[in-house]
């Protein structure tokens, strides 16, 4: 793991443990306010910490994490949950003002081949030499040596000039890791066809929504021994088969067949419809492997409820 990864990683683990504490039954409602950008911030280092952000994420997820500093120091409500997330949030600065002055990896630049001397043989032109004059012989010439007239051997020279270097081919860029799962709109994104005796419900989470997902005693995971519980005022029948589209923050949706387990209606007063809204669970009995990832992916941030629905 990289250092930027590393640091990422600890920054969203303190910055989870703060939004936890803000989520604890009976915290004012002025706190809940502060939750928004602490989720920013944690789905920035997510993205750090995964290698797949924009250059400015870091500076964007620390403006977020002091935003929501601020929210906490000037909030006049009283509530043991204020202090844990205000100590959680402080102390996700370090890590992250460290990774806005780490600098990126640098790529090696290979080093260009130096120039080979290339020997090249050249003819050099002959110079024609042409004899000397002769004066007109006298009446009893005396002998002179004969005059050679042959073409002089022709010359070489060594040139030295730098061998063609030829052009680098471009670096192969690095594969982007493929996304969790399709986003909302995605082509790729294609939700499993409801059956005639199955109807297709809608869920929204968010950071603090009513529905959300839920355990019971026999384990903490949320898929074996839990399912999903859904906030609303129209309950189906316990056993009614459905097809359930999730969406997620940050755009990411899923779909899952499931059956209705239990159902709460709504209480007599509008205090407890705030602590316990009605709705009703499902078990998810069939969920893609991508979907199963987003699932424990909110879970790490968010606590699930509590229902022992056998």
């Amino acid at each position: 793991m990289s250092e930027q990864s590393s640091l990422a990683r600890t920054g969203r683990e303190q910055l989870a443990a703060g939004l936890s504490a803000l989520q604890a039954p009976g915290v004012p409602e002025a706190l809940l306010d502060v939750a928004a950008p602490i989720a920013q911030a944690m789905g920035l280092l997510h993205s750090i910490e995964k290698g797949s952000a924009a250059p400015a994420a870091a500076s964007d997820a620390l403006k977020a994490v002091r935003a929501a500093l601020a929210l906490l120091q000037s909030t006049t409500a009283v509530h043991p949950a204020l202090d844990r997330a205000m100590e959680s949030v402080a102390g996700s600065l370090s890590a992250i003002h460290a990774l806005t002055t780490a600098a990126p990896p640098q790529a090696a630049v290979p080093a260009q081949p130096q120039a080979a001397a290339v020997v090249r043989t050249e003819p050099v032109h002959p110079v024609r030499v042409n004899p000397a004059p002769v004066n007109p012989a006298p009446a009893n010439p005396a002998p002179t040596a004969p005059v050679n007239t042959a073409q002089p051997i022709p010359l070489t020279r060594v040139v030295s000039e730098p061998a063609p270097v030829h052009a680098l081919e471009p670096a192969v860029p690095a594969r982007q890791p493929a996304p969790l799962a399709a986003s909302a709109g995605s082509a790729a994104h294609q939700p499993p066809a409801a059956s005639s005796d199955e109807t297709v419900v809608q869920a929204a989470l968010g950071t603090h929504s009513p529905s959300n997902f839920y355990k019971g005693l026999n384990g903490n995971d949320v898929l074996e021994s839990g399912g999903l519980f859904i906030a609303t005022y129209n309950i189906p029948d316990i056993g009614e088969k459905l097809r359930v589209d999730v969406s997620l923050p940050g755009g990411f949706e899923f779909s899952a067949k499931a059956v209705v387990m239990w159902s709460r209606d709504a209480p007599s007063s509008s205090q407890n419809a705030t602590l316990s809204p009605p709705g009703y669970g499902v078990r998810l009995t069939d969920i893609s492997a991508e979907g199963r990832q987003l699932v424990y992916r909110y879970v790490r941030n968010r606590e699930p409820l509590f229902h022992d629905d056998f």
